[in-house]
């Protein structure tokens, strides 16, 4: 399944980001380091693995994609930037980062504004790192996060039929 695959992306990600797996000298390919086997650790879950890797991620990039994962599915960097009170270049600028990362994000097109400007849309690859990303926040910093992108939403859609059920989820 997509998890599995899921799984074990995740798990390379982990082993390369450790240096447990090196690229050779002559660039021919990749090998494990000489002491790799005292450094393996493999997460038990995949939701310890994202956890893992998240624990890694600077603060606001952690941050940003703590609200991303309540925003919907798939985002905008523009209803984030609005929500999180940021520029919109700085907030477009780590989601981007990270759809290069084969298990984060996957580039999900564009998306026009009603004021006419265009904002890039990104889809988490798998609903687990959503769920661990929004797990990891207390329940008062979700519903604050939850009011914040409702208001961004109104703010930058109006309250439109389209909206509503987003609308609805971010007031609960």
């Amino acid at each position: 399944t997509e998890a599995l695959r899921l799984f074990a992306l995740g798990v390379l990600d982990e082993l390369v980001d450790a240096g447990v797996i090196a690229p050779l000298a002559d660039g021919s390919g990749n090998a494990l380091a000489a002491d790799a086997t005292s450094r393996l650790a493999v997460p038990r879950t995949l939701a310890d693995m994202f956890d893992g890797q998240l624990k890694r991620l600077p603060a606001d990039v952690n941050a940003l994609l703590e609200v991303a994962a309540l925003a919907g599915h798939p985002f905008d960097h523009l209803t984030l930037a609005d929500a999180l009170g940021q520029p919109p270049d700085a907030v477009r600028a780590h989601p981007h980062g990270l759809v290069g990362r084969p298990i984060w994000l996957l580039a999900a097109g564009v998306a026009q504004m009603p004021d006419g400007r265009i904002a890039t849309r990104c889809a988490f690859r798998h609903a687990v790192i959503r769920h661990v990303l929004a797990a990891r926040a207390g329940t008062l910093t979700r519903i604050e996060r939850h009011r914040a992108l409702a208001a961004a939403g109104e703010r930058q859609w109006g309250a439109t039929a389209e909206l509503a059920p987003q609308l609805a989820l971010d007031h609960q």
